[in-house]
Parts: structure tokens; sequence; C-alpha cells
């Protein structure tokens, strides 16, 4: 589950072109979330 979040969440940055914004947008949470998210995901 870990791996599909984390390749869900970093092929919408790619596609963003790393504006955390405009992914957090696209995945519909909030830029926080996405940064904690990852946090969370990279321990």
């Amino acid at each position: 589950m870990h791996q599909f979040e984390n390749k869900l969440l970093n092929d919408a940055l790619t596609q963003a072109q790393g504006n955390f914004s405009q992914a957090a947008r696209q995945l519909q949470m909030n830029r926080t979330t996405l940064h904690y998210r990852l946090k969370q995901l990279s321990r």
C-alpha cells in the first residue's frame, strides 16, 4: 500500500514539474498534507 501511495504522490509531483501546490490540487489535498505524506513515506 505504501508503494502505491508513494508512486501516486511522486507521479503527481513529476507531472506538476515539482510544484507542490499544483500536485496537491491535482490530488485534491492540501499542500501541507502532501508534504506530510511524502515525509512519512520517506521514513
